[in-house]
């Protein structure tokens, strides 16, 4: 499993429909943050999973039992899937935090044509190319501005892009709505906190900016 654990906050390990998932809680603030994730990384959820108030206890101590409540609400939420809807939920991208680039992976991130991005989009006075390739494993969503692309990409399992193609879905149309729905909730210190710190690919990639 990907996540880090810490003795500070609980963590809840279970299995659903044979599939295996481990809910972690990582402190944001006064708030808790609650993960997901399963063999393939920590899941990009389309929902808020922030538990308010609970890392601001009087002890100074995280509130367990709310933030257990929480955990258990969304492993209900989990188990509930069955069938197609469970294997969508398995569709969901995975985050960069828990991505490891082999070899044949930065190779392949050369090949990205940035003159003929996946999507582009301007967000706080930022611009912004989505680009994308395939390995046999899984495919990658990278993100980058005119200095160069980001070392925080997003990926979809092989397995996941061979259900949504079965479905006839687009993964890769898929992949970059949630990363674009993602940057577009970004407020202007969080994309500009983003722009400075992110560390960068070192690929040989050519920018071209579209008019």
């Amino acid at each position: 499993m990907a996540p880090n654990r810490s003795e500070d906050f609980p963590s809840l390990l279970f299995v659903h429909n044979d599939h295996e998932f481990i809910i972690t809680a990582v402190p944001d603030g006064a708030d808790v943050l609650l993960h997901i994730a399963d063999q393939y990384g920590r899941m990009l959820l389309p929902v808020s999973t922030r538990v308010p108030g609970t890392n601001a206890w009087p002890s100074g101590r995280p509130n367990h039992r709310l933030i257990g409540v929480a955990m258990a609400e969304l492993r209900r939420s989990v188990e509930r899937l069955a069938g197609e809807k469970f294997l969508n939920f398995l569709e969901t991208p995975r985050a960069a935090s828990d991505f490891r680039w082999t070899s044949a992976e930065l190779e392949a991130a050369k090949t990205i044509d940035w003159s003929k991005p996946a999507a582009t989009l301007v967000h706080q006075g930022y611009y912004f190319l989505i680009g994308a390739f395939v390995t046999p494993e899984r495919m990658v969503i990278l993100l980058r501005d005119p200095d160069g692309p980001f070392d925080a990409p997003m990926s979809i399992p092989k397995e996941s892009m061979m259900r949504s193609e079965a479905k006839g879905g687009d993964p890769l149309d898929f992949g970059v709505n949630i990363m674009v729905d993602r940057i577009r909730g970004w407020n202007a210190p969080r994309t500009e906190a983003f722009v400075r710190d992110t560390p960068r690919l070192v690929v040989d990639t050519p920018f071209h900016r579209q008019n």
